[in-house]
């Protein structure tokens, strides 16, 4: 026992010199970058237990960004040992939030992170790189959130939820019933218009295939198709598309469809 602790001394020892050269690698990538930096504690949450961690190195770091003003990166840098005879591994993880003007950090969702583990028996400069690339990856989801924020945010004053529930004043008259209009979820802009017709369809399934049985209710049916179509030519003038779910008035009786710009569909189409 007594041979394999102090093997085990030895290697740590060894792997905690080549964690300080791999810090000293990344301070002087950090001053080649340009950017801001000072060494002091912060809360990014690891997921280590104390006795797990053999050296720790945590850092606030400034980007002065052209296009949102400012980035403040937390870092923080760990040599851990999990379990006696586990060799010591690194543990790093930088997360970034765009600062407003006036030095206001977004909070909640507007923060992102990244994680990455590296092998002290690689090459320093490669690990080094690894932990600051981070910061880059952190960087573009920054800028995309702020692109779709900035979009969402048009979006909305182009074509307020008031200017969309006006329009469905004929499709309620029909029914009697009220429409429900909310905002997409799930990272889309754009609404969802609900109306609760409660129609009970009678299904049968034969060799895989759904039928309704043709009765009276088809008459409501129709007249949704119609009222459906029509309103689609309205918001259509508006520079709105509607994606109707056919099979949600089928099964569930109810009326539901999303209206998105047209200028989104055209950029997904053309990224796809």
């Amino acid at each position: 026992m007594r041979y394999l602790k102090t093997n085990e001394g030895l290697f740590t020892g060894k792997a905690e010199k080549t964690f300080d050269k791999l810090i000293q690698d990344l301070e002087s990538r950090l001053t080649e970058g340009g950017y801001t930096f000072h060494k002091e504690p912060n809360k990014v949450f690891m997921g280590r237990s104390a006795k797990d961690i053999l050296k720790e190195v945590s850092y606030t770091i400034i980007d002065k960004h052209p296009i949102v003003s400012e980035i403040e990166y937390q870092i923080k840098v760990l040599l851990v040992k999990e379990g006696t005879f586990d060799k010591p591994f690194v543990h790093a993880k930088v997360e970034g939030n765009q600062v407003h003007e006036g030095g206001l950090i977004k909070s909640g969702d507007s923060s992102v992170s990244q994680i990455t583990y590296v092998d002290l028996t690689k090459q320093l400069s490669e690990n080094s790189l690894s932990i600051y690339g981070l910061m880059d990856m952190c960087e573009r989801q920054i800028l995309l959130k702020n692109k779709r924020e900035k979009t969402s945010n048009s979006f909305y004053d182009e074509f307020p939820i008031e200017d969309i529930k006006d329009r469905l004043t004929d499709l309620e008259d029909e029914f009697g019933v009220t429409c429900e209009v909310s905002r997409l979820t799930g990272g889309h802009i754009g609404y969802s218009v609900d109306l609760d017709l409660n129609i009970k369809f009678k299904r049968i399934e034969s060799q895989g295939d759904h039928y309704i049985k043709v009765d009276d209710k088809m008459d409501t049916y129709s007249k949704v198709i119609s009222e459906i179509n029509i309103l689609n030519k309205v918001y259509r003038s508006m520079g709105l598309i509607m994606f109707f779910d056919p099979f949600y008035l089928i099964n569930v009786g109810n009326i539901n469809f999303n209206l998105i710009k047209r200028d989104f569909v055209k950029s997904e189409r053309d990224s796809e």
